[in-house]
């Protein structure tokens, strides 16, 4: 392995390596719905099961807890600590729409282009060492401030997670004196941000 300024770190072979020949395989950090939702996609009634990501009808069912939408009621995905687990309870600060509201509100409030945001936040409640790996992979920061992808990223994804879910659970941290998530800053989430864009 070694590190350029240009790509960061790479692997560099030593020798010539056959087609199809797996060099290595490895577990996800996090599992998550797409990180990068076109317009379309954002505004459809069809939306991955919070749980396990399989497609649901938005407003059938939810996670009685965070009020997210799922696939059933009993989605074996709600309590897994890999899966829905992982950020339920940084969801549960948020006050989502409810029947009889505008339908824009639902789009609005059902970001799931910042969920694996969310979910590689949180990651270090449940493994410090994991979101150590995970924030020490390359994000590009610096080269992204200033940057349209920057721009939409802070609005699309760090904006709304702070107004609804962060600046609550960060008020609460205060009140009780209890530090969640650590690191919890808008520069965190673009670099969490831009890790995805790097390395998905």
């Amino acid at each position: 392995m070694t590190k350029s300024d240009e790509i960061g770190r790479h692997f560099v072979a030593t020798k010539t390596i056959e087609k199809d020949t797996i060099l290595f395989s490895e577990n996800p950090l996090v599992i998550g719905p797409k990180w990068n939702l076109a317009d379309y996609e954002q505004r459809s009634t069809v939306v991955p099961c919070v749980g396990c990501f399989t497609d649901c009808q938005l407003g059938q069912f939810y996670c009685e807890f965070c009020r997210w939408p799922a696939c059933k009621p009993d989605c074996p995905g709600l309590g897994n600590s890999n899966l829905h687990g992982l950020e339920c309870g940084v969801l549960r600060f948020g006050r989502p729409p409810k029947p009889g509201d505008d339908p824009e509100m639902f789009f609005d409030y059902y970001r799931y282009d910042a969920l694996l945001v969310l979910k590689c936040l949180a990651l270090q409640i449940r493994n410090a060492d994991l979101f150590d790996q995970l924030i020490n992979l390359e994000s590009h920061y610096n080269a992204r401030k200033n940057t349209r992808y920057y721009a939409d990223a802070d609005e699309r994804v760090v904006s709304y997670l702070f107004r609804n879910f962060l600046d609550p659970l960060q008020k609460l941290e205060r009140k009780e004196g209890k530090i969640v998530l650590k690191m919890c800053d808008r520069k965190t989430l673009h670099m969490i941000g831009g890790i995805l864009e790097v390395n998905i």
